[in-house]
């Protein structure tokens, strides 16, 4: 419960510190497998400009 509160208090901040903060407590909270399907459907529920922007993100080409 603690880390699905830790998604929502991140949500609704949409701060950069929070997504790392984030990232940090899925890495420990979720087994691989599970950050995986997390992530995937996440990225899955973009239209094809967000999609976009997420894949720049990670080649670390976001401003």
């Amino acid at each position: 419960m603690r880390t699905a509160r830790m998604v929502g208090y991140s949500l609704t901040t949409l701060d950069e510190q929070a997504m790392w903060e984030l990232a940090a407590v899925l890495r420990v909270r979720l087994a691989d497998a599970e950050r995986r399907f997390l992530a995937a459907s996440t990225f899955l529920a973009l239209d094809r400009e967000g999609q976009d922007a997420v894949l720049d993100f990670a080649e670390g080409r976001c401003p």
